[in-house]
């Protein structure tokens, strides 16, 4: 399964929800998202067909793999994330924007981002 944007989105939102709680349900999925719960139980579903989360005594959590996966990405989102919030988009914009960002440019354009903001002194990571 090739992950969408939409399916990242849920990645790293099950992996914020469970640095914030010692459980993470889909009704904490579909406030952080603001999305319907039927949209929330749908894509849930595909994670777990996909093996990228599991679900016990409805507590849902990433795998190994759901794990790896997000590891993979999660500095790049939380670099625009940051960014984001910083020229006061809200929190479900910056969310948006910055999957959109992280899938749409190069590492030598994060790098260059980067770079500038230490240059003036602030730092997103």
């Amino acid at each position: 399964m090739s992950l969408t944007i939409s399916m990242q989105k849920y990645l790293i939102t099950i992996y914020l929800l469970s640095l914030q709680n010692s459980h993470v349900h889909q009704i904490d999925i579909a406030i952080s998202l603001g999305y319907s719960k039927a949209s929330v139980y749908r894509a849930i579903q595909l994670l777990l067909q996909a093996h990228y989360i599991s679900i016990t005594t409805h507590n849902i959590s990433l795998t190994p793999l759901g794990q790896q996966t997000v590891n993979h990405f999660i500095n790049e989102y939380q670099f625009f994330y940051k960014l984001l919030i910083q020229h006061e988009f809200s929190h479900y914009e910056a969310q948006n924007y910055a999957l959109k960002l992280m899938n749409a440019v190069d590492q030598t354009f994060i790098q260059k981002i980067h770079s500038y903001h230490e240059k003036i002194g602030i730092h997103l990571l």
